[in-house]
């Protein structure tokens, strides 16, 4: 026969039908928490009931818990912090922050309500563990998730030391060759009219944009992300030529990966800015510089992708002879490749102006540059 024996309004020690153990039950906010005491002694079994309370209350795993002492309510208290801040990337700091802590095997999802002073370095290397088990994150990724948890824990004066966080490598993107690069140019014109079609159905059609998208990364360096070339727009543009040479160039400032930076072009992205300036009769010095439709700039960055996209398989280049898959990026390592042909510019010069280490020019670019001599009289659109 079962039996209960009531302890106190919220908890109780039983037996049931079909075993002599006792189990205790503890309510919480609404929620039974219950375990088998694994003893047949009823003194025992009150005894236990009581190590589980005090478990719950203080222990590793405490389930009882004070709300503004939780991973969440610290969470929380990020998230305010962001309102209304925008990140380099552009992008609102609130959403990046409530995503990173909202996505599957994320803080949140892990540390449900964990009390933030009962996390230990053990708990924070089963969280990165965990937040590898379905694919490998890039070490940037879980870079992402290590500082925000950090945040947390440090706001709760919890001053835990990590270990050394092992993530994959980003993959390496690809870069064109001379006639890759002349095979691009040529078949985003030949594209103008056609339509993509985004994962959601919503099909755009390709325009100019594309073209001089190409032409205007391979003249500048840049990244192709919203803080960077989709940041842009016309009045932030000015059209200038060097005093001895007489060579036309564009410069303007942007938010690169470090810190805001003066920018100047080649010549070719002085002469597809003058081309883009007669096509768009109409255009403001509000306009964005491409996709100026989609005024949200993320959205506007999609479907470019989709749109690259597109011609990269229309041209066969989804990779490039080494394998490495070929994406908007790929641009930006063309055009560090193509200036490091240039015998007369420094090393330091060049990885000063596409904001990248000089260990990156020497061990990356440099060499791909002695394999495409050829490609920078390519880079004048006619």
């Amino acid at each position: 026969m079962s039996k209960t024996i009531k302890l106190f309004d919220y908890m109780s020690i039983y037996t049931r039908n079909r075993s002599q153990n006792w189990y205790v039950c503890i309510n919480v906010d609404g929620k039974q928490h219950r375990k088998s005491l694994k003893t047949t002694s009823q003194t025992e079994a009150r005894k236990k009931a009581f190590e589980y309370q005090q478990d719950l209350m203080t222990g590793s795993k405490k389930l009882i818990f004070d709300k503004d002492k939780t991973i969440e309510h610290f969470a929380n208290k990020i998230i305010e912090r962001t309102k209304g801040k925008i990140t380099a990337s552009g992008i609102s700091a609130e959403k990046e922050v409530t995503s990173l802590l909202n996505r599957k095997n994320g803080i949140l999802e892990f540390f449900k309500n964990r009390e933030v002073q009962s996390i230990t370095r053990e708990d924070t290397e089963d969280f990165f563990t965990n937040l590898h088990k379905e694919r490998q994150l890039a070490k940037s990724t879980i870079n992402k998730h290590r500082s925000l948890l950090r945040q947390i824990l440090d706001m709760a004066e919890n001053y835990v030391k990590f270990s050394k966080i092992r993530g994959v490598k980003s993959e390496r993107r690809g870069f064109f060759t001379r006639d890759s690069y002349k095979k691009l140019q040529k078949k985003s014109l030949e594209l103008i009219g056609e339509s993509v079609v985004m994962h959601n159905g919503t099909r755009y059609t390709i325009t100019y944009d594309l073209h001089d998208f190409i032409v205007f990364m391979m003249s500048s360096m840049l990244r192709p992300t919203i803080s960077e070339v989709y940041s842009l727009r016309y009045g932030d543009i000015e059209e200038k030529k060097e005093k001895d040479t007489k060579a036309e160039y564009l410069q303007f400032k942007v938010n690169r990966k470090n810190q805001q930076m003066s920018v100047q072009t080649l010549s070719t992205g002085s002469y597809i800015f003058r081309d883009m300036k007669k096509r768009n009769k109409g255009w403001k010095k509000s306009d964005f510089l491409f996709l100026n439709e989609h005024q949200n700039r993320r959205h506007a960055m999609r479907v470019m992708t989709a749109q690259f996209r597109t011609l990269l398989e229309r041209c066969d280049l989804r990779t490039d002879d080494d394998g490495n898959n070929c994406t908007a990026y790929s641009l930006r390592h063309t055009s560090i490749i193509m200036n490091l042909m240039n015998t007369k510019i420094s090393h330091i010069q060049i990885a000063r102006r596409a904001d990248t280490s000089l260990k990156m020019i020497d061990d990356f670019y440099f060499p791909k540059s002695q394999l495409n001599t050829d490609l920078k009289e390519f880079l004048r659109v006619i």
